[in-house]
């Protein structure tokens, strides 16, 4: 009995397992997956007011000016629309001024939500805006 009692003490202590090949391999995924890693470039909409040496706008040509108001409501030319409805009005504007650019001003109480949604939409027409806070 003292012999099976040996002998199943030394299988146990053989059964160690070696886990310096696991963590090599784990190491090496780890090194692989921030190798790989995308790292996004997010961009964000510039909110400096222009100095005094920056040209006018009027300058520039004919221009389609995009308002927004303390009370977040939206005007297109002078022309007071929904938020859904930006995109559509200022297609219309562009077909008659064709060349023309695309001006969203903000009220400096206005809220970022609109002004947002107003460079989105016009970003997924493919018209490039500019965005300027009125004091």
């Amino acid at each position: 009995m003292s012999m099976k009692f040996l002998k199943r003490r030394k299988s146990l202590d053989d059964a160690n397992v070696d886990m310096t090949s696991m963590l090599d391999i784990v190491f090496i995924m780890l090194i692989f997956f921030i190798v790989t890693a995308i790292f996004l470039d997010e961009t964000g909409l510039d909110f400096t007011l222009p100095g005094s040496d920056s040209p006018a706008c009027s300058d520039c040509g004919p221009t389609i000016q995009i308002y927004v108001d303390s009370k977040d409501h939206i005007s297109v030319d002078r022309v007071r629309v929904q938020l859904r409805a930006v995109s559509g009005r200022v297609e219309r504007l562009l077909a008659d001024k064709p060349n023309a650019n695309i001006l969203v001003m903000a009220d400096k109480d206005a809220s970022l939500d609109p002004v947002v949604s107003i460079k989105d939409q016009m970003n997924q027409a493919g018209r490039n805006s500019i965005v300027k806070v009125i004091r």
